[in-house]
Order: structure tokens, then sequence, then C-alpha cells
């Protein structure tokens, strides 16, 4: 295999690996894992892991079938039971955005996540745009561990 091609691999590879961590709630190996992913893979390839778990995310909500244009995601706030909840963190509203503007296929919306998510601070002590990225993870392992595939296309009784 070409160099090219391992580069483009690791990060899928190392999402995937913090993906099925996050949905272990192992959130140890979350963080090694990330932590791999930030030192060992550029913008591009950290973009990558983010379009793979917006990608992961839209495909349970929608059951796997292609589901592009508008797509609404709420923040759900899973210790209250409540919806759009106005003390939602702000790395949770960021993830929000985030996929919804994956599932919408809007990419000036995206990029302008991504651009905020870039702007935050990195470094100790406070780590705020890993705080930002495992928010994403986050969501995206309660959601699948909590709600049934193709949950978005049902219709409220």
């Amino acid at each position: 295999m070409s160099a090219v091609t391992d580069e483009h691999r690791k990060p899928i590879r190392l999402a995937t690996e913090a993906y099925h961590a996050a949905l272990a709630k192992d959130w140890k190996k979350v963080e090694r894992v990330l932590n791999r992913l930030t030192r060992e893979c550029d913008s591009e390839g950290i973009a990558s892991a983010l379009i793979a778990w917006c990608d992961t995310f839209i495909a349970h909500a929608s059951g796997g079938g292609e589901h592009r244009g508008r797509f609404r995601i709420v923040p759900w706030a899973v210790e209250t039971g409540k919806l759009d909840a106005p003390d939602t963190p702000a790395s949770t509203r960021w993830a929000t955005r985030l996929l919804a503007a994956r599932g919408a296929m809007d990419l000036d919306a995206f990029q302008a996540a991504l651009a905020e998510l870039n702007a935050l601070p990195d470094g100790p002590p406070d780590f705020e745009r890993g705080r930002y990225v495992a928010a994403l993870l986050e969501s995206l392992a309660l959601t699948v561990n909590a709600l049934p595939q193709g949950y978005g296309k049902t219709v409220p009784p």
C-alpha cells in the first residue's frame, strides 16, 4: 500500500476506535485515541474523523438510508430527559450544529462549525477543543446506545 493510502486510512481507523470506546463508555480509551488522532493526523485527517462520526450519527438516525437535505437535530439532556434545554453545554450545541450541517450537506455551515472548533483554545489547562470533539462522540454514543436505528424517521402519534 502507498503511504498516501495509509495516511488517509489512519484517521478513519482511529475515529472508529474512538467511536467503539465511546459506545462502551470507556472514556479513558476515548481520550487516549483522541490524543493519538490529534498528534498523528493533520487537520484533513481530523476533519475526516469528524465527518465519519457525523455520517455514522446520520445513518443511525435515518435508518441507514440516504437522508440529505433539511435535517433537524435537537440536543437531548440524558440526565433529565429534556430536549433543547437552555443549559445545554456549548460543546453539545456545537456538536448539534456540526451534525445538522453535515446532515443538510450545508458546506458553509459545516465549515463555520469547523472554524469555531479551530478558534477554541487547545492545550493545558482546559483542552477546550478536545471537550468539543468529545461532546460530539458522546452525543453519537448516547444516541446509538439509547435510540433505535431509524428513530429520526418515526412519526409522532
